[in-house]
């Protein structure tokens, strides 16, 4: 959305006030690890110091927009923490907002939140933060971000990437509006975050060397830049970023300046920070100048690259990442929050806190968007494994506070409890599948009954019952998820079957393992405790409908789903009588793009499931839940030729299955997809054609949920033309009048809608 204007009306030659903000852009990593990174960061933060506190003329420098490269500095040398907290509280050097520099689309609206939150508050215990929402290099910027900056305190916006044709409608400075009418001054940095990097240097990353100085040189650059500034400036207020990625200090300022104001005498530059900068042109606008508005997401390349193809560069990070993410922000935090404030329980603040920052870690955009050097992304693997099992630990104690594991009298633990959390804030009715183990011997499963904490009897199968030696190496009762306790067992009956596997008549010494499946009722934000005990007499609960399961289809009354071969299926709604088939038809086309972004090659292929065979068998059956599974292989090419302009002639077979999954009472069908890869340099796609005309697609967003064409702009002279894929956070969908399909898809943050 723009108003009208007349953007490139600012000045003519040179600029009223230029600010000339040093500053560094520090990639913590990428084409280096974090700890080779940080050598040199040390070298360089230790050098700004002293140059801040011996150069006149160096009166103020821009650490990035990130706290974490202080702590970062800190932690190898804790004795220039107050060195820096001086520098901060005298304004000489900028810290923050941001804990770190993320990219906006590949993490969630709460990691952005809980980023500024940890950012503001490492500055504030180094001296301040800097008020000013610095996004020099982000990969596009969604568009809830001005209600986020400003419920933040922050009112501006300085960024790079992004724009469309609206920029030149726009100019560089314009009015930036959230959905919710939240606005900020946003500053588009002309020429990127590095337009006045090198300054005097012929080459720019001489910037890194000990080259003399040219200033006639960097006279020349600056006229260049003024120049570009022209075209689309809206004030006379300029900003020269006087760094680059990795950068030291700019040398000789006093000398430079001197050139410069030689050069330009009706321009006033000033050493100073971005805060003064924005306040300049808030005051430069507040005259005759009527600044445009824009409402929506910055994510196109009409004038610098946008890398759009990161979206789905090493899945395995997104994946990680979302699983991560859901746990600490949509599990633990809310459990935790329950167990103290609904029954006095400890306070995981700090834990949680400390799960947050180390997910935080793997959200700069060239760690999480996957762009980065192999050792990079190793690297970022410890980093979810330690926040996920946090956040896992979390939920496990507040589960067993909640209901322990034993009784206080032995007696008591012929009572067997289970305990069911739910995290949301609604009522729920699910289906729990679990690995019990029974802590008494003895008990005969075929007497089993399953009771609420009313006493009332809750529907309840026993699946399977095996007697197993005690072994309290693991204690599967504390594991939280069934697969786990599924994988776990597994391997214990691999390794030690024979050894460990008791009959039934044994059953008075063995621990007894049951498959349990059971409805749960559950409250909204809470957790419900059952109680499985014998008693005498048949079980009396039939429960909701069950799920029934043939060969290849699965039906619970609300939809149906038939199972092929090669991994697709066809779903029936029996509630609308509307049909979708050849869903999830798997697809390979070559990529000889870069690390960055999908390019298909001259002479593009593509390769998918159509045909193919395979078997089809049922998983797991039980009376409310049942599994189907597919089995078979796709012949893909092995690679890309040596030339890069089409596919290997060779095939190389990869192992696929596909598992399809249906419970009782819910509509939805639960899929999911395990490929071996064994080829290189392809894209896998899974096709959902549902027969919907429409001209838009709906996804789900940061705090928002996004309306968006099917069809991407033009692109005409873009720098970066417009890619037909787009961004989501957990799902998509399309509908017109009377039908509509959604796609839940965690941890996969890219599709394409096509006609």
């Amino acid at each position: 959305m723009t108003e009208p204007g007349a953007p490139g009306s600012g000045f003519t030659t040179a600029p009223r006030i230029a600010f000339l903000v040093p500053h560094t852009h520090w990639d913590r990593e990428w084409y280096r690890t974090f700890a080779d990174f940080r050598v040199s960061m040390t070298r360089i933060v230790r050098d700004i110091l002293d140059r801040l506190e011996q150069d006149p003329a160096f009166t103020h420098f821009l650490l990035d927009g990130q706290a974490i490269l202080a702590r970062d500095h800190c932690e190898i040398y804790p004795e220039d923490a107050e060195r820096i907290r001086s520098l901060v509280r005298e304004g000489r050097l900028s810290l923050g907002p941001w804990y770190v520099l993320p990219d906006e689309f590949l993490v969630s609206g709460e990691s952005l939140v809980r980023n500024l939150l940890v950012g503001h508050s490492v500055a504030r215990e180094l001296g301040g933060v800097q008020k000013v929402g610095y996004m020099p290099d982000s990969f596009g910027h969604v568009a809830q971000l001005p209600q986020i900056l400003r419920r933040a305190g922050i009112d501006s916006f300085l960024y790079t990437r992004g724009n469309g044709d609206e920029i030149d409608q726009l100019g560089f400075e314009f009015v930036w509006r959230a959905p919710d009418g939240s606005a900020v001054l946003a500053i588009n940095q002309c020429s990127g975050y590095c337009n006045a990097g090198g300054l005097g240097h012929h080459e720019i990353w001489h910037a890194h060397t000990p080259r003399e100085l040219d200033f006639e040189r960097a006279v020349d650059q600056v006229r260049e830049l003024f120049g570009r500034m022209r075209t689309l400036g809206r004030t006379d207020v300029v900003l020269l970023s006087n760094g680059c990625d990795h950068f030291p200090p700019q040398r000789d300022t006093r000398r430079l300046l001197e050139a410069l104001r030689g050069a330009f005498p009706d321009t006033e530059f000033r050493v100073s920070n971005l805060a003064a900068f924005v306040e300049a042109v808030r005051d430069a606008a507040a005259g005759d100048v009527r600044l445009d508005a824009w409402e929506g997401e910055l994510r196109y390349g009409r004038l610098h690259h946008i890398l759009t193809g990161v979206w789905s560069t090493r899945m395995p990070l997104k994946q990680a990442n979302d699983r991560t993410t859901r746990w600490i922000n949509d599990v633990a935090e809310p459990l935790a929050a329950y167990a103290r404030f609904a029954h006095g329980l400890a306070d995981r603040t700090p834990l949680l806190g400390a799960a947050w920052r180390r997910l935080l870690e793997n959200h700069p955009h060239d760690s999480i968007c996957g762009c980065s050097i192999d050792e990079v992304h190793e690297q970022m693997g410890p980093r979810f494994d330690e926040a996920l099992e946090t956040a896992e630990g979390v939920v496990r104690e507040v589960l067993v506070d909640l209901a322990p594991t034993f009784a206080p009298q032995p007696g008591g633990d012929r009572n067997t409890v289970l305990c069911v959390a739910n995290p949301l804030p609604v009522e729920r009715r699910e289906v729990v599948r679990r690995l019990v183990v029974l802590q008494p011997f003895g008990i005969d499963p075929h007497r089993l009954r399953l009771y609420d904490e009313d006493g009332t009897e809750v529907p309840m199968r026993v699946r399977d019952a095996r007697y197993v030696e005690r072994f309290w190496g693991i204690d599967y009762r504390t594991v939280l998820d069934r697969e786990r306790q599924t994988e776990k067992f597994a391997t214990y009956l691999e390794q030690f079957g024979d050894r460990i596997i008791r009959p039934e008549s044994r059953r008075d010494e063995s621990d007894t393992f049951l498959s349990l499946e059971f409805v749960a009722e559950l409250p909204p934000l809470g957790h419900a405790r059952f109680f499985l005990r014998e008693a005498d007499g048949p079980c009396e609960m039939e429960g909701p409908d069950p799920v029934r399961a043939e060969e290849d289809c699965l039906d619970n009354g609300l939809v149906r789903v038939r199972l092929y071969p090669n991994g697709m299926l066809d779903l029936e709604d029996h509630r609308s009588g509307l049909r979708y088939a050849g869903l999830n038809l798997l697809t390979s086309t070559e990529d000889v793009g870069d690390e960055y972004d999908y390019s298909p090659a001259e002479l593009s292929s593509t390769v998918d499931a159509a045909g193919v065979r395979g078997e089809v068998s049922v998983e797991s059956a039980g009376r409310w839940s049942a599994t189907l599974t597919a089995r078979f292989r796709l012949a893909l090419p092995q690679g890309i030729s040596a030339d890069r302009r089409s596919r290997d002639s060779h095939l190389v077979q990869c192992p696929v299955e596909v598992r399809v999954t249906l419970q009782s009472g819910r509509p939805l069908v639960e899929v999911q997809t395990r490929f071996d890869n064994q080829v290189r340099d392809h894209r896998l796609r899974a096709w959902f054609p549902t027969g919907i005309g429409s001209d838009t697609v709906w996804s789900d967003g940061h705090f928002l949920v996004h309306e968006r064409p099917v069809d991407p702009p033009p692109g005409e002279d873009w720098f970066q033309p417009p890619a037909a894929t787009l961004p989501q956070q957990g799902c998509s969908w399309v509908s017109e009048a009377d039908r509509g399909l959604a796609l839940l898809a965690l941890g996969l943050p890219e599709i394409e809608p096509s006609r």
